[in-house]
């Protein structure tokens, strides 16, 4: 399948998630808080070289024919609103819950506190990008704005139209050996399902649709102290950021039941430089997702789950896990469709299917400059909504020594009470778990 200047066919894992999106929203969000001064004429010329760098920014979905990206000869849209810092949240709620109902995929939101403070945000379809995508987006926005108030031409260099994930699997994974990581996985869960019994994901508080449920957000940043002995415990342990942060979500989902539990958590997991050639620093998507399953003890070690989860998504990752799940799942969405199953039929078909209604997505530490010209980011976060893959997902970065989380969730299976509980509680549990050994 090869790119061409006037779009390209979707491949299995974009014409899924826009399906699904058409049922229930499937947006993410990246959002820089920003000081200096942001004009709304420097965001737009950002925007404008933003679009010009990536061709998956010039795109809508096809009218007629097969599934496929046609071209688009509109701007990236741009709302501005103020608001005080405390409520911006609420932007960001709206701008999950808005469906793309046209080109271009992507659109901005800016966020005014004040003169001198501000976040941008930017918006995806993802069927368009990731969140290491969308952090790369939110870079060249910023240094293409601080270009146009340095009175600078714009600094990047237009990128190719970036052929699919599903054409970049290495040789190894190809064919019928894509089929090998599937088998190995579903012999390992027969046997911890033998073991320890069915995993389960969170406990909803009400029985609900998939369609139709409310979105809230909660966010919470992790001082430089806290997150650097936590870095230093990880090292210690001989495990990840990722596999402590997991494990204490785990616990914390555990610790509602009051016992050890079975759990089937959920990890996207980049593969940008796993695929054949790389992906590099293209808007798009390069991203899997492997459900790792465990016995969480909510008064156990925490250290040894975050080593079991670890070594789970490493081993899935290696053997190609990943892009095996991605062909299952189109070869199962176009089974649906031949069906006549309508998108929210699919949508509930897959929110029953995936056990993991729970999980974490880390980016880790960004590599996202500090300052662009006049412009210095404060802070740097992604939201992405559940939509049906889950109720309660949150991700993690890191910027500036200082890690963010933020948290989605869904009611009424998680009220906004239910959410800060839990958020709250997987950051009390990081706090004890980083203290020096």
């Amino acid at each position: 399948m090869r790119p061409t200047p006037d779009g390209r066919p979707l491949d299995g894992p974009e014409d899924t998630l826009r399906r699904i999106d058409q049922a229930v929203p499937l947006n993410f969000c990246v959002v820089a808080e920003v000081e200096g001064p942001l004009t709304d004429q420097a965001l737009r010329a950002g925007l404008k070289a933003l679009q010009a760098r990536h061709p998956l920014l010039r795109v809508g979905f096809a009218a007629e024919g097969p599934p496929a990206f046609a071209p688009l000869d509109a701007p990236l849209p741009m709302a501005v609103c103020v608001q005080p810092e405390p409520a911006w949240t609420g932007a960001i709620v709206e701008e999950l819950a808005q469906p793309f109902t046209a080109g271009p995929l992507a659109r901005a939101r800016w966020i005014r506190h004040g003169d001198a403070r501000s976040r941008v945000v930017l918006t995806f379809h993802h069927s368009v990008n990731d969140g290491h995508g969308g952090m790369f987006a939110l870079r060249d926005l910023l240094a293409g704005a601080a270009a146009h108030l340095d009175g600078a031409a714009a600094p990047a260099d237009p990128l190719p139209l970036p052929t699919p994930m599903m054409a970049r699997i290495p040789s190894r994974f190809r064919g019928f050996r894509v089929l090998w990581p599937l088998l190995t996985a579903a012999l390992r869960d027969l046997g911890r399902l033998l073991r320890v019994g069915p995993a389960r994901g969170l406990v909803p508080e009400r029985p609900c649709d998939v369609v139709g449920r409310t979105l809230h957000v909660v966010t919470r940043a992790v001082e430089p102290e806290v997150t650097a002995r936590l870095v230093a415990r990880a090292r210690q342990e001989r495990t990840t950021v990722h596999g402590a942060l997991l494990a204490a979500l785990g616990q914390a989902l555990a610790a509602e039941r009051g016992r050890a539990v079975t759990l089937a958590l959920g990890s996207p997991v980049d593969l940008r430089k796993r695929l054949d050639p790389p992906a590099g620093e293209a808007v798009g998507l390069f991203v899997g997702m492997i459900s790792s399953a465990a016995r969480v003890d909510p008064a156990g070690d925490l250290w040894a789950l975050a080593r079991r989860l670890r070594d789970d998504v490493k081993r899935d990752a290696d053997r190609g896990l990943p892009f095996a799940l991605h062909r299952l799942m189109g070869l199962v969405a176009r089974w649906w469709q031949r069906g006549h199953a309508t998108p929210q039929t699919l949508a509930r078909r897959l929110y029953h299917f995936v056990p993991a209604c729970s999980g974490l997505s880390n980016l880790g530490r960004l590599g996202v400059p500090g300052a662009h010209g006049p412009l210095a980011v404060r802070g740097l976060q992604l939201f992405i909504h559940p939509s049906a893959l889950g109720d309660f997902v949150g991700t993690a970065a890191e910027f500036a020594g200082v890690l963010h989380l933020c948290f989605s969730a869904m009611a009424p299976a998680v009220s906004p009470e239910r959410a800060a509980r839990l958020v709250d509680a997987t950051v009390a549990r990081l706090r004890a778990a980083c203290e020096v050994a």
